[in-house]
């Protein structure tokens, strides 16, 4: 037995009832009421229509008018258009089968995902919705949070590559704060594109670890994940003046000294002085910007590690069997 799902919107004089498109073991056999319901968010255009509202959903069980459980819900509702009703139902699937046992922790506690029809501006159309747990506001800004939020962020990307789901629109809006007295909580959002899929990341990584090549980290999402977030720490810098595009590997040059020696075979015609000025500025820009993380995260010391050490090192997160060929 599915459930059914009551719809009391704003300025609709009689809500709309629906059955629940998919099971759920959680809801079979009960009535859902979405009440209280405010606008969040929305978006129209001649031939469709979509909105997200907030509002309180009882539950209750069959046969019964009065509410067992009541919570603080969303539901998105789509009208007349295909691609983002698909792309809804896919999202539903998704939380109800391989995210199942991540829902209200890693991404929100799912109530179901219901198909009907309803009289609008005159006509009677075909609309989705689904309905998830309320979990706060999106974040605007990653690089405004604390270290510690992001990391948490990127634990529950992981969680969500191990259950076999790549996102595939992983960005501020779909990324989700919630604070109480003495806990910040995060979820992740928005499944529309995901897909099934077994994540192909190859290392074993921490917030702060030297950013390693696309290619040896193994997962492009995750890996651009770090990057959106700023987690990664650069092994490479710039010279700041003439030469733009030239880098150089702070394990490589991890002093003035050795980077001025490096400046002058590429810049014979300038004054040792400048360059030494230059290298000075460019090595204390990054070790202030990335030095604490040494201490803080625990990561090699560019002036206590060789470039050769830092490689093999390197090498043996992303490919263990080179270890045993050595």
């Amino acid at each position: 037995m599915s459930s059914r799902l009551e719809l009391h919107l704003p300025n609709e004089p009689s809500p709309r009832s629906v059955d629940s498109a998919i099971d759920i073991p959680y809801s079979t056999g009960k009535t859902l009421r979405f009440c209280d319901a405010t606008p969040l968010a929305s978006g129209s255009n001649y031939h469709s229509h979509s909105v997200v509202y907030q509002g309180t959903l009882q539950i209750c069980t069959s046969g019964s008018d009065f509410p067992v459980d009541s919570v603080n819900a969303v539901c998105k509702l789509v009208q007349l258009d295909g691609e983002l009703e698909a792309q809804m139902e896919n999202e539903a699937n998704v939380y109800n089968t391989h995210l199942r046992d991540l829902q209200g922790d890693v991404v929100p506690k799912f109530y179901g995902f219901y198909k009907g029809s309803c009289e609008w501006s005159g006509w009677m159309v075909d609309f989705s919705c689904i309905v998830l747990e309320y979990c706060g506001t999106p974040v605007e800004e990653f690089l405004d949070l604390p270290i510690a939020l992001r990391s948490q962020i990127l634990d529950h990307m992981y969680a969500i590559h191990e259950a076999d789901i790549l996102h595939n629109d992983f960005r501020e809006p779909h990324v989700l704060i919630k604070s109480t007295d003495d806990t910040v909580a995060v979820r992740i959002i928005d499944f529309g594109l995901s897909r099934v899929s077994k994540c192909r990341k190859r290392m074993d990584v921490k917030v702060g670890d030297y950013q390693p090549s696309r290619g040896a980290f193994g997962c492009n999402e995750l890996y651009t994940v770090m990057n959106s977030m700023n987690l990664w720490t650069p092994r490479e810098s710039h010279p700041l003046s003439q030469l733009q595009n030239m880098s150089f590997n702070i394990f490589s040059y991890p002093d003035v000294d050795s980077l001025v020696a490096y400046l002058k075979r590429q810049r014979p015609e300038q004054e040792e002085g400048s360059l030494r000025a230059e290298a000075a500025e460019v090595l204390g820009s990054w070790y202030n910007d990335y030095g604490h993380r040494i201490e803080d995260f625990g990561i090699d010391d560019p002036r206590k590690v060789d470039i050769d050490t830092f490689f093999h090192r390197l090498c043996i997160k992303a490919w263990p069997e080179y270890e045993l060929l050595m």
